[in-house]
């Protein structure tokens, strides 16, 4: 077998498999001029998307702590001004392309503050409330790592299937 029908075969699936662990990149440039937006870049801003459960997480902690109205929540697919606001606040606060693109993402007067177990724990902080019981706990982590190993157990067989057949013809 030549080693481009191996990569032909190979990479769809590596790239299939991969894809359910990678989160996918939704923003884009926007081109909207962001100071049109009317959003006060100085305070606490969270950018979230819809469908996001580490986004819902947060927002359930903001809203069980009685904090929603201490911070401004930015949906980034609901308007194309919050996503060129995410991609401004995110390249003044140096964060590289690849640091970008992930949800939820805090802003507090500029400086960038990533994941929902960090957002929390930052917000509990400033705002002197408890955080137990919102994290992302060991049996979450513990579940992630299986689901991964099982999917590049599954990756590889598939591809051994493929390439197997393959001799036999």
């Amino acid at each position: 077998m030549k080693i481009s029908n191996f990569l032909k075969l190979a990479l769809p699936v590596l790239i299939l498999s991969v894809g359910f662990f990678i989160p996918v990149r939704v923003f884009a440039e926007a081109e909207e001029e962001v100071g049109s937006s009317g959003v006060d870049k100085s305070g606490l801003i969270l950018f979230v998307r819809e469908g996001c459960p580490h986004c819902a997480n947060v927002e359930k902690f903001l809203d069980d702590k009685g904090l929603t109205g201490e911070v401004q929540i930015l949906d980034v697919e609901a308007d194309p001004a919050n996503a060129a606001l995410y991609t401004q606040l995110s390249n003044d606060a140096g964060m590289s392309l690849e640091e970008q693109g992930g949800v939820p993402l805090l802003f507090n007067n500029g400086e960038a503050v990533t994941s929902a177990d960090v957002i929390i724990e930052h917000l509990g902080a400033k705002f002197g409330v408890e955080t137990t019981g919102y994290g992302y706990d060991e049996e979450k982590k513990s579940n992630t790592f299986i689901l991964a190993i099982f999917g590049i157990g599954i990756s590889v067989s598939v591809l051994y299937f493929v390439l197997s057949r393959k001799r036999e013809k």
